[in-house]
């Protein structure tokens, strides 16, 4: 039992990432372009950077601001295998929506995540927010614990 466990909390201890729900609909259709189009939205949201740091690309080191990327053309069609001309249409669209900013550099490219910060909030503090006060008790209202209520039958 406690070996299931472990391995529970292994698995969800790596984070999470939200997705909307018009992206994984998209995910999901029919049409093989509204596929690829939520594949690369899900591709970028997965790269995004969590936390200010330096980026490594092409053997440049290029400052990455929390919900950006770092990455070239190039990479993402090896991450997503979606053609170069087909990605190149896909992330004007995602502009277009104004789901995503573009940024071109002459080796890389810089993509961020537009809204990343209101949707992936960082907890200010790691100590929780201290309780309310406990609900009052209904008048004539008995509580009995199920294993009580259980063992009169």
């Amino acid at each position: 039992m406690k070996t299931t466990e472990n391995k529970t909390l292994s698995f969800f201890s790596k984070g999470f990432t939200k997705v909307p729900n018009e992206i994984l609909g998209k995910i999901y259709s029919e049409q093989p372009c509204a596929r690829m189009y939520g594949f690369l939205y899900l591709c970028l949201l997965y790269h995004a950077s969590f936390r200010d740091r330096d980026a490594i690309i092409n053997a440049q080191t290029v400052p990455c601001r929390r919900g950006e990327w770092v990455t070239s053309y190039r990479i993402i069609e090896q991450k997503t295998n979606i053609s170069r001309s087909c990605l190149r249409e896909l992330l004007e669209t995602l502009v277009e929506d104004g789901l995503i900013s573009i940024r071109r550099f002459a080796r890389f490219t810089v993509i961020t995540i537009i809204g990343y910060d209101g949707w992936f909030k960082i907890p200010a503090s790691s100590t929780p927010a201290p309780a309310g006060p406990p609900s009052p008790l209904r008048q004539g209202e008995v509580f009995i614990p199920v294993y009580t209520r259980l063992m009169e039958n």
